[in-house]
Order: structure tokens, then C-alpha cells, then sequence
């Protein structure tokens, strides 16, 4: 778990944001908005995930991706 205090993360906080993805573009648009972060990718297989919840809506499937990324 990481700690926080008000939810912000920045420069002189000592937080650091988890970018929990592989693409390029999402770790430019941190760099460029000066985010702090670093990369930690899942491996989760996420059409493995998808066809075990059998048909799920796209909010259900992220919803399931976001949980299982994080353990």
C-alpha cells in the first residue's frame, strides 16, 4: 500500500505515482505533466480475465482488470 496524505503526488511529497501499463503513450503524458511515476507492469493475461467473467460490460471488465493488476 502506498501512503498518502491528501491523495496528492508531486515533487516534495515523497509519493510516486504506479503507471501499471507498457505504453508509451501514457508514460509521455506523465513526462510531459511533470508527473512523477514508475513503471510496474501486471503481466495479467486480460483476455484471460474477460473470457473467465463470461461477457461483462466494459466498466465491469476494467473494474476486474483494475483489481486483479493490483493484487
Amino acid at each position: 500500500m502506498i501512503p498518502h496524505d491528501d491523495g496528492a503526488a508531486g515533487p516534495g511529497t515523497g509519493l510516486r505515482l504506479v503507471l501499471g501499463s507498457a505504453s508509451p503513450g501514457r508514460a509521455e503524458v506523465l513526462t510531459r505533466a511533470r508527473v512523477p511515476f514508475r513503471v510496474v507492469v501486471s503481466g495479467v493475461d486480460e483476455a484471460a480475465v474477460g473470457a473467465a467473467a463470461g461477457d461483462p460490460s466494459p466498466a465491469e471488465l476494467a473494474g476486474l482488470l483494475a483489481e486483479t493488476k493490483g493484487r
